[in-house]
């Protein structure tokens, strides 16, 4: 059978968790199959829409170069034709017989419509909730969750206009008359998503843009594409009804399956003695996250008795460029200890010095590969209460949970585990069995399968 895998990115140039798994289920599926990957990377200094390939641990691997600076509309930052074109060059030579698509942004949506063409079977793997949100994970630019993205006034986060918002001296006034008034957060909402869709009509109306108009076609464009999928798989039960819930994805054409995990780096793991309770924090540092959550809970607590190990370097997240310096300043007190990035080989060892991991992230993450990995390691979880997060943290069984950007509420979850030395080992015995990468390739080699019969 030959495979092709599609995803924004992947090792060695991206190494998050959708790309990671990606690369860890392309190279399981390469030990009986032939696959390939397509994805795209974003440099400079090559060419615009440059193809290169070369043979990666098994894996055909092509990678086209997108920077975005062609692009001559917003339409084109999701429908890009010459990510497409490089793309049908990729069909014409691969020839493969299912497409496995992990994610588009930054690629092309005509990807799926020349896979159709073709009669391709076509598999999507949901991550975020990018096809319904701007930005991927629901969070407007002032990182409160958009319950209903086909009501919210996505406006505001919308690039053009997010850049009118920087740099407007109306919305900086009407922000601070806002402030002022004391609005509760619904009010608040309200009144700026009248004053955003205001300067949008306001900019269409003087012929320079209608962003009002390019989110509407995003979302019917985004609908559209969803029926061109054959299935859609859910890591989380969550993201499934959420899809479903939206309009955007019809119920059965879509899956719940967790993601399978590579056990390889965790099979000789040892975690180093401690006398302190050792908190954990491990991935990317971007505002969604919450980091910042987790250095406000600690400074409420006593560092000799708990320390924090956070492992991950900073990411650039939308237009915030003032999240590294906030991070810093929390940081720099006794007990935080900033370990960096670390290579994705290296993963097990960012586990060593953390007995418990927190995931603080703000918005409702999927199915965090990091969960995953603490799990592994046999380090409870302390996790937000929403998402695909509460999911697999199970209260008082194999972690902890504590209210979504509560800094107190997370607090009180760390000292609970500081003032009974015993609760993490009777977290750790709740710890469930992992789903390996290996049942996972199996199970979609089979899905590919009955598409391709379908056929």
């Amino acid at each position: 059978m030959k495979i092709a895998h599609v995803i924004h990115g992947f090792p060695p140039f991206n190494n998050a968790g959708a790309e990671i798994y990606t690369y860890k289920i392309a190279r399981e599926q390469a030990r009986t199959e032939q696959v390939a990957v397509f994805h795209r990377i974003g440099d400079p200094k090559l060419e615009e829409y440059a193809v290169t390939h070369e043979h990666l641990d098994g894996l055909n691997v092509w990678r086209v170069n997108n920077t975005l600076r062609k692009c001559r509309s917003y339409e084109e930052i999701y429908t890009n034709p010459g990510v497409a074109e490089a793309f049908r060059g990729f069909l014409d030579t691969v020839k493969p017989d299912v497409a496995h698509i992990g994610h588009l942004t930054m690629l092309s949506t005509q990807i799926v419509e020349m896979l159709a063409e073709r009669g391709i079977p076509r598999v999507m793997t949901l991550h975020d909730f990018w096809l319904v949100c701007l930005r991927g994970q629901l969070l407007d630019r002032r990182f409160k969750i958009c319950a209903d993205p086909g009501k919210a006034w996505c406006e505001e986060c919308h690039p053009e206009q997010a850049a009118v918002a920087d740099s407007s001296m109306v919305v900086k006034a009407f922000r601070k008359l806002s402030d002022g008034l004391h609005l509760g957060e619904d009010k608040r909402r309200a009144l700026f998503g009248t004053l955003y869709r205001f300067l949008a009509k306001r900019r269409g109306e003087t012929g320079e843009v209608d962003i009002s108009g390019q989110i509407r076609l995003r979302r019917e464009h985004m609908k559209s594409l969803c029926e061109k999928i054959d299935l859609f798989i859910s890591p989380s039960n969550f993201l499934r009804e959420q899809m479903v819930s939206f309009g955007i994805v019809k119920p059965e054409r879509i899956i719940h399956s967790a993601n399978g995990q590579d056990t390889a780096p965790f099979k000789d793991f040892r975690r180093a003695p401690s006398k302190k309770v050792r908190f954990g924090f491990v991935g990317a540092i971007i505002p969604s996250k919450g980091l910042h959550v987790l250095l406000e809970a600690f400074k409420g607590i006593d560092p000799k008795s708990a320390e924090i190990n956070v492992h991950g370097g900073f990411v650039e997240y939308h237009e915030q460029r003032d999240y590294p310096e906030r991070i810093k300043a929390l940081s720099a007190r006794p007990g935080v200890n900033m370990h960096g990035a670390y290579e994705a080989e290296d993963v097990a060892k960012a586990y060593a010095d953390i007995d418990v991991l927190v995931v603080p992230s703000i918005w409702y993450e999927n199915s965090p590969l990091v969960i995953h990995e603490a799990f592994m390691a046999g380090a409870p979880v302390i996790a937000s209460n929403a998402g695909g997060m509460a999911e697999l943290v199970k209260q008082g069984e194999n972690g902890l949970l504590f209210e979504l950007g509560n800094a107190k509420s997370l607090r009180e979850a760390m000292q609970r585990i500081i003032d009974d030395p015993m609760l993490v080992e009777k977290l750790r015995r709740g710890i469930p069995r992992v789903k390996t990468i290996e049942e996972n390739a199996s199970e979609l080699l089979g899905i590919y399968r009955r598409l391709m019969q379908g056929r």
